[in-house]
C-alpha cells in the first residue's frame, strides 16, 4: 500500500522554525517499509523560511494558527493537497499532539474532500490519552498507544478486507530493538533539513514516575524499555555519515534513569571516539558529580532539567518527588 504519514502544522503558521523532525513517524515509516509498503512522511511544520523567535514572540502569534484553521486557501493546506494528488496514497496517517488536534482534523477533512476512499488514521499523544476527541466523521481509525505494530496490523487487516475496530490499542513493545532504525529517507524534502535537525533520538521508552502534569507514563508505560547501546551507536553513526550530524538530542523522559546503563553508554562513546556533542533530559535525583563528570567527558554539553516551582507545596502537589533542596 501507499501510505502518507503527516505531522500537522501549528508553529509554522506562527513563523517558528521547528527544530528536528517527526521522530515517531520515522519509526512508523521504517516498520511499514520493512513490510513492503511505500511510505512518505510529510512534515508540515518544516519550512526553511521560518526563524527561531522567542517563545513569547511565538505565542503572541497564536492567532495566525487559529486563522489558518478557517482559511481553506492557505498555502500550507494547498501544499498538502498537492502531495495527495501527486502521491495518491491509500492511507493517510496523522499524528496528533493536543495543540495540533485541530489541524490534524483539518488534514483529515482535506483528505476526504480529495478522495473519500482514502483511509484516515489518527494516532499520537493526544488520542492515546483522549481517543474520543478524535471520533470525527473524517477519521476512520484511531490508534491509541505505541503505533508501530498496531498500524502495521491495521494495514494488513485493510489489505485482507477485514473490518478493524474504530479505536485500536497499541501494545507496548518490550524489546525496542525489534523496531528498524527510523526511516529518515522517507522525509519529504529530506535534504532540506540541517545536520542538527537530524540529531533527534530516543534510547528508551517508558517512565516510572507519576508527575501530575505529565502524560509520559500514560503513553509509554511505567516500565522503562531500552534500545541496546550497540543499536544506539549504530544509529548515531548512520546520522553522522548520512547527514553530517555532530550534535544529538536524546529525548528520553529521564535519560539517566538507569545509572549503570548511562555509564556504559558514556564509556562506549569514549571508546568509539565519535567526537560528538549531545544533550539529554533528566531529573536532579538521577545524577551525581561522578556521573556528570563522565557524561561531560563523553560529549554531553547540555542537560535539560525541569525546575517547576520554588514552592515546596507546589512541588508536592505536582507529585514529582522533588523538593527545593
Amino acid at each position: 500500500m501507499k501510505i502518507l504519514l503527516v505531522d500537522p502544522p501549528c508553529q509554522r503558521f506562527m513563523g517558528f522554525y521547528r527544530f528536528y523532525f517527526p521522530l515517531g513517524l520515522s519509526y512508523l515509516a521504517a516498520t511499514l517499509q520493512r513490510s513492503g509498503h511505500e511510505v512518505i512522511i510529510y512534515d508540515a511544520e518544516h519550512d526553511t523560511s521560518c526563524i527561531s523567535p522567542s517563545m513569547k514572540e511565538t505565542s503572541s502569534r497564536h492567532q495566525h494558527y487559529l486563522n489558518a484553521l478557517t482559511n481553506d486557501t492557505h498555502p500550507v493546506w494547498e501544499e498538502f493537497s498537492k502531495i495527495l494528488a501527486d502521491f495518491k496514497p491509500n492511507i493517510v496517517g496523522i499524528s496528533a499532539l493536543t495543540v495540533k488536534l485541530a489541524s490534524a482534523i483539518k488534514l483529515a477533512s482535506i483528505t476526504k474532500s480529495y478522495n473519500q476512499k482514502i483511509i484516515v488514521v489518527l494516532g499520537g499523544e493526544h488520542v492515546t490519552v483522549r481517543p474520543k476527541d478524535a471520533l470525527h466523521k473524517n477519521v476512520d481509525y484511531i490508534i491509541s498507544g505505541e503505533g508501530e505494530l498496531a498500524l502495521l496490523k491495521l494495514v494488513r487487516e485493510l489489505e485482507n478486507k477485514e473490518s478493524p475496530r474504530k479505536v485500536i490499542s497499541g501494545h507496548l513493545i518490550s524489546e525496542l530493538d525489534i523496531l528498524p532504525i527510523p526511516a529518515l529517507k522517507c522525509l519529504q524534502n529530506e535534504k532540506s533539513y540541517r545536520p542538527i535537525d537530524m540529531g533527534l533520538m530516543v534510547t528508551a521508552r517508558g517512565c516510572p514516575h507519576s508527575c501530575s502534569f505529565c502524560s509520559l507514563s500514560s503513553i509509554w508505560g511505567k516500565k522503562v524499555r531500552f534500545h541496546s547501546i550497540t543499536r544506539t551507536i549504530t544509529e548515531i553513526k548512520m546520522r553522522m555519515e548520512r547527514y553530517g550530524t555532530k550534535y544529538f538530542s536524546f529525548r528520553n523522559g529521564t535519560f539517566t534513569q538507569n545509572r549503570n546503563r548511562t555509564i556504559d553508554f558514556c564509556h562506549r562513546l569514549i571508546e568509539e571516539r565519535l567526537d560528538i556533542k549531545w544533550e539529554c533530559l533528566t531529573r536532579v535525583d538521577t545524577v551525581d558529580s561522578e556521573l556528570l563528570d563522565l557524561m561531560q567527558k563523553a560529549g554531553c554539553s547540555t542537560i535539560r532539567i525541569g525546575v517547576e516551582s520554588g514552592s515546596n507545596d507546589s512541588l508536592k502537589y505536582m507529585n514529582k518527588g522533588i523538593n527545593k533542596e
